[in-house]
């Protein structure tokens, strides 16, 4: 009788600790993966959380700093705006686009950040387009 709670306890213990880590997960579904894109890039994805925040990043590669893109829009699904470079750069070069999803606000600013932050709950898939323009 005491293995068979002890066991119960366990598979119970196991099963909240499951659904507490859960809750979170984003995924970028535009642009492709291999695309070639101009300098302004519109992104979309899913996110099975609205109400996380959604931080979207880009980065030169292939050892650019990553850059948080202003806002983005959260609903069911979600779409923000990347700039790959800057207007004042010419087109050609490889870039990479993620996303961080956090259920409690991370604190970033539009911008560089010198390091990512490692409190936030899930990371999408990185997609890597080529700018044309």
């Amino acid at each position: 009788m005491r293995s068979r709670l002890g066991a119960l306890g366990l598979a119970a213990s196991v099963a909240l600790t499951a659904l507490a880590g859960c809750g979170v997960s984003v995924t970028i579904t535009e642009p492709a993966d291999g695309s070639q894109q101009g300098q302004k890039v519109i992104v979309k994805g899913t996110i099975s959380n609205p109400k996380a925040d959604i931080y979207l990043f880009v980065r030169a590669l292939p050892d650019g700093e990553h850059v948080l893109q202003p806002s983005v829009w959260v609903r069911e699904e979600w779409d923000g705006t990347a700039l790959l470079g800057s207007v004042y750069d010419p087109p050609g070069g490889q870039y990479e686009i993620f996303a961080l999803a956090a259920k409690k606000g991370l604190g970033l600013a539009p911008g560089r950040v010198e390091e990512l932050p490692k409190d936030y709950d899930a990371k999408s898939n990185v997609v890597r387009v080529y700018r044309t323009e």
